[in-house]
């Protein structure tokens, strides 16, 4: 007989306030199904590629395969059109390492129905709470999922010609124009709006030719701090753009080590001293400005 005594049924919990459940569509009801791996795929507009560290997973879960800890791998079905394939919302490294196993024939695959946008979505509600993955990873997927935040920076970078990296890679390697500040876009987007983060991108854009690393947190957080403060125009950016922002990020970062404060600050403030002198005034004081929210934003 198993011993029960370390058990206890499920229970209610009492809340002040009752909460209101949301709506349960019974025709959506998600199938489990056993796949082939062979027919599940991977959609690259928000998934993450395979790195060293996942591999070495993959060659782990491999080496050491067992059902009770292999749980079920989150897909939709795609079209029609292409031959009953699934594609992985959660479960890439698992599904690989059953691919790659010769003794695993078909996986358990918790089959929803979603659009790309609600599968992006569903991808960051598991592994934002779950798996520790990039900002990088989560911007991606929040401009899949048409998230409001993430969609309006990547639109600002486009317009810019700034790329935001799907992957962590040293500064020293970036090309003109690439970036790894995706937190630092959705926080500007919801900070200052499109007409301060585009103009912001398209000065360091400009500045970054070389492919140096200028499009970064500190440079970003500075110039929109800047150009929020001041009338945009022509002559601002023209301004702006005959800086040496890469000798004034510099000292901005030696300013910091020496007085505290972050870089940011030092740099927005050692530009915005040129521009006072130069004679570009700045707007009234206004009131703050609050945050936009992006919908479902992480």
């Amino acid at each position: 007989m198993s011993d029960r005594s370390h058990h206890r049924p499920l229970t209610r919990i009492v809340f002040t306030d009752r909460p209101k459940p949301g709506r349960v569509d019974g025709a959506s009801r998600p199938a489990l199904v056993w796949v082939e791996p062979e027919k599940l795929a991977v959609d690259t507009r928000y998934q993450r590629d395979i790195g060293k560290r996942g591999a070495a997973n993959i060659r782990r879960m491999i080496e050491d395969f067992d059902w009770s800890r292999f749980g079920v791998i989150t897909a939709v079905a795609l079209p029609d059109s292409e031959a009953a394939r699934y594609a992985i919302i959660d479960g890439q490294h698992r599904a690989t390492a059953a691919l790659m196993h010769p003794s695993v024939v078909k996986v358990p695959c918790w089959v929803i129905e979603a659009d790309a946008a609600a599968q992006a979505r569903t991808f960051m509600g598991i592994n934002a709470a779950v798996t520790a993955i990039s900002p990088m990873q989560l911007y991606h997927a929040g401009v899949a999922a048409g998230i409001a935040d993430a969609a309006g920076a990547e639109a600002c970078a486009a317009a810019a010609g700034v790329t935001v990296m799907r992957y962590p890679v040293p500064a020293g390697k970036l090309k003109a124009g690439q970036t790894l500040a995706a937190g630092t876009l959705r926080q500007m987007w919801k900070q200052h709006g499109a007409g301060v983060l585009g103009p912001a991108l398209a000065v360091l854009a400009l500045a970054d030719s070389d492919g140096t690393g200028l499009v970064n947190v500190h440079t970003i957080k500075a110039l929109c701090e800047v150009l929020a403060a001041r009338h945009l125009s022509d002559a601002l950016a023209a301004r702006l753009q005959s800086l040496d922002l890469e000798k004034r990020e510099d000292a901005a970062r030696l300013a910091s080590l020496r007085e505290g404060g972050s870089v940011a600050a030092h740099l927005a403030a050692a530009i915005s001293a040129e521009l006072d002198e130069a004679g570009f005034a700045r707007k009234a004081a206004a009131p703050a400005r609050r945050a936009r929210r992006g919908l479902g934003s992480y």
